[in-house]
Order: structure tokens, then sequence, then C-alpha cells
């Protein structure tokens, strides 16, 4: 089940579901890459749940992200003065964790991204369609 911790924003629990998410659609559950995914912080149940389960994660980290835009956190003002839409700030909260955490980087190296971890287009495209368009060179 999607976890809280208390020491890991909103966005950065989010990115990790999107992360995780991903690594589950591409089948990739019993390799290094899974493990590497399923150690970051957001997660704290065995990742053999239904697709049903894996949804209500889903669902959860985008709530939980919700409430965080809000607020009057720094990632909650920047999304308010720039008036992102929701896809703007999926994408800002997914590039902001895997920015700062050497975990998140070492996933998206497995996933496609940059050799350095970070995240291509064509990964963020695959982690967030609807989110793509809004960092593209013409968004």
């Amino acid at each position: 089940m999607f976890g809280r911790h208390d020491d890991e924003p909103a966005w950065g629990l989010f990115a990790d579901e999107m992360l995780r998410q991903l690594v589950v659609r591409r089948g990739a559950v019993a390799d290094d890459l899974a493990k590497q995914a399923l150690a970051l912080p957001g997660f704290r149940t065995d990742r053999s749940d239904s697709s049903r389960a894996i949804e209500k994660e889903l669902q959860s980290a985008a709530k939980i992200l919700a409430g965080e835009m809000r607020s009057n956190s720094a990632f909650g003002s920047l999304v308010q003065l720039g008036r992102l839409s929701d896809s703007d700030a999926h994408a800002l909260a997914v590039l902001c964790a895997v920015e700062v955490s050497a975990e998140r980087r070492r996933v998206v190296v497995g996933l496609g991204g940059r050799s350095d971890g970070t995240v291509t287009l064509g990964l963020l495209n695959d982690l967030l369609p609807d989110s793509a368009n809004s960092v593209a060179p013409e968004g």
C-alpha cells in the first residue's frame, strides 16, 4: 500500500509511485531495476498487488499531491504562483523528485533516461503522457 513518510514530501512520494508504476507496466518486476524502484520511500508492501490495488495506490498518490498543490509549502506556492495545471504540477513533481534523489536517478537510468539519471521527454511521456507536452520545446 502506498505509504506516507514524514520525511518525504508529497511530490517525492508521487514521483516514486509514478516510477514504480512504469516498472510494473514494463514487466521488469524481477530484476535489479524493480528492486531499486521498490526501495523508494513511497512504497512499503509487496509489489504482487492486483491491478485494482495498484490503481488505488495511483489515486492515493495523486490525492496526496493535490493536497500539497493547495498547501502553503514551497511546492504548493510554485504551483499556485505559476498557475500550473495538474499535468504541469505532476511533471514538476517528478522532475524535482528525480533531481534530488540518487535512488530515483538510478531507477530513471534503468527505465531509459539519460545515463546521468536525467529524465528524458520520452521517459516523461511514458510516466505521465498528459504532462510531456508541458516540458517539450514548444510547451
